[in-house]
């Protein structure tokens, strides 16, 4: 055993260790942070997880969107996508901050990001452009988003093929926002898509019921009163006219479209001629144009209603055509359907009077008992003319008047 007893420690040795650990201590308090920078430091970093995980499940939402496998509001996106700009700035703030200033950059190239997405956003036009009352005459292809994609077929009909349609005018789109301005209607009418994707058919149901009855009761603009009285004075001279009020919708007839959807209102007089207008206003918000937007991703655009008026004629027959077969569309084939008097809308085709098939070449004659050979004729000829100007196969609606006439009514 070592009797000498412990090793005894020089005396520097131990003054300078304890003056070291002095001295460690002192520096490790100096650089200790205070409890309010760690809170902010675990605020930021909580709230960049949170907001990063927000905007990735946007991506993947707008993805799935665009996709075609989740119907959507077209509104309710760019809403979510402008918000999502926002949360992303808060990420770059709170970054910035963890980061003592050390990354400026971050914000310019944000704002560059924004620049590019609002540019790829439709801007919002000036609702009430426009005149409110274009007539028949002065109608061409390119004014349909002013009157709307049937009165701009009929009137390319009428001014640039040359062919017979009844006088009449449109209520322009412009008309249309100017109506929807009065009683905060646009802005109930903006929801709707919105409310659908969030609440569902039942709730946005009532929403769709309770707007269209404000708009039924809603009282017309008087300068619009005034320029749809002046217009239907110049068609109808006598008490005892009748016009059509039919829809025009700029989205209608398209390969995704709400055709069929709108209200139409046949033999109206001068006393329901406002009421008419309404009701067709007022079917741009039913439930199922609602959810046809919704289904296509339609834009608020797309729901705009011009209303054309046109003066009834008295029909011999009435129908309508397609310009092509729906089995063989290359076959040189067309199809008739007619009635006897007015077409009824309501009642299916098959039980609404005769089905003709006109095959060029074929030497057997289409035999009718409401047309002759002549109109037969006539029928096949505007299908070709109207089919070729357009450029695709069309389906059309057309009447003889008492006198033999023909009217191309639609297409």
């Amino acid at each position: 055993m070592d009797k000498r007893g412990p090793e005894k420690k020089p005396l520097n040795w131990l003054r300078s260790r304890f003056f070291s650990n002095k001295q460690s201590d002192k520096i490790a308090k100096e650089n200790e942070l205070p409890p309010q920078r760690i809170k902010l430091i675990y605020e930021n970093f909580r709230e960049i997880l949170a907001l990063n995980d927000s905007t990735l499940q946007l991506i993947s939402d707008v993805e799935d969107r665009l996709s075609g496998k989740v119907a959507f509001s077209y509104n309710l996106i760019i809403g979510r996508i402008r918000r999502a700009v926002m949360d992303v700035f808060m990420m770059v703030k709170s970054l910035d901050q963890l980061a003592g200033g050390k990354y400026p950059d971050l914000f310019d190239s944000l704002r560059n990001v924004k620049r590019g997405i609002e540019a790829g956003i439709p801007g919002q036009k000036e609702w009430s452009a426009g005149p409110l009352i274009m007539r028949l005459q002065d109608i061409k292809a390119g004014d349909a988003p002013l009157v709307g994609s049937k009165m701009a077929n009929l009137g390319e009909v009428r001014n640039n093929l040359g062919m017979a349609v009844p006088e009449g005018f449109a209520v322009t789109t412009a008309a249309f926002n100017r109506f929807l301005n009065q009683q905060n209607i646009r802005e109930r009418a903006e929801r709707l898509e919105e409310l659908l994707e969030i609440t569902g058919a039942r709730v946005t149901g009532e929403a769709c019921r309770e707007l269209q009855q404000i708009i039924i009761s809603a009282s017309m603009p008087i300068e619009l009163e005034r320029a749809i009285d002046r217009a239907h004075a110049e068609i109808c001279v006598t008490d005892t006219c009748l016009v059509a009020v039919r829809s025009s919708g700029v989205a209608e007839d398209r390969a995704a479209s709400h055709a069929g959807l709108f209200y139409t209102e046949l033999n109206v007089g001068k006393g329901w001629l406002f009421d008419a207008y309404r009701w067709v206003l007022a079917s741009t918000f039913g439930i199922g144009p609602v959810q046809y937007r919704l289904k296509y991703g339609l834009t608020s655009e797309d729901a705009l209603m011009a209303v054309g008026i046109l003066k009834m004629i008295q029909p011999q027959s009435s129908g309508v055509m397609f310009s092509r077969g729906f089995e063989n569309p290359g076959e040189d084939i067309v199809v008739i359907s007619v009635v006897a008097g007015l077409t009824d809308p309501a009642q299916p085709a098959g039980n609404r009077g005769e089905e003709l098939i006109y095959v060029t070449g074929r030497e057997e004659p289409v035999v009718s008992s409401l047309l002759n050979a002549h109109q037969i004729g006539l029928l096949r000829q505007a299908a070709r003319r109207i089919e070729e100007h357009f450029g695709s196969p069309q389906d059309i609606e057309f009447v003889f008047d008492s006198s033999g006439k023909l009217f191309i009514m639609q297409c």
